[in-house]
């Protein structure tokens, strides 16, 4: 059984290990959104300028509505927006499953009672001790150099 006290801080820890991965999740998200928008729009890019390149017959009239609809697709923001939500939902997925045991013991602190809410908040404050030691200061890193 906790104390008033107990549960409440349980519970702050949790909302802060939760608070902590999804903050890393949206700032992920941002990043690969960003990077998978231009690479989405540099790949349409690619495509259309070869298309428009490329006729069947040596024709006036294809030239022309070839060299148009390249004019016109190059300005289209569809590609590189669908990339970016792509890129979105792609970054997302990532940092939840790389932080999934901060995520697992924030919500074992916030759901749980008793035994498996201080298993939670020893969880999260020891995910994070963890993450601080080995990115902080490199503890258990390889060094690539050597």
């Amino acid at each position: 059984m906790l104390s008033v006290g107990g549960k409440i801080l349980c519970r702050t820890v949790g909302v802060a290990g939760m608070g902590l991965a999804l903050y890393d999740a949206v700032q992920s998200s941002k990043a690969v959104s960003r990077h998978q928008g231009l690479v989405t729009q540099g790949n349409f890019l690619e495509d259309r300028y070869f298309a428009s390149r490329t006729t069947d017959d040596v024709s006036s009239n294809q030239t022309a509505i070839s060299k148009k609809t390249f004019d016109v697709m190059t300005k289209s923001p569809i590609p590189g927006t669908v990339g970016k939500v792509k890129g979105a939902c792609k970054g997302f997925v990532m940092s939840l499953g790389t932080n999934l045991a901060m995520i697992c013991s924030a919500a074992l602190a916030l759901v749980s009672k008793g035994f498996l809410a201080k298993l939670g908040t020893v969880g999260v404050i020891g995910t994070a001790v963890y993450q601080i030691l080995r990115q902080g200061f490199g503890v258990g890193k390889k060094n690539p150099f050597s």
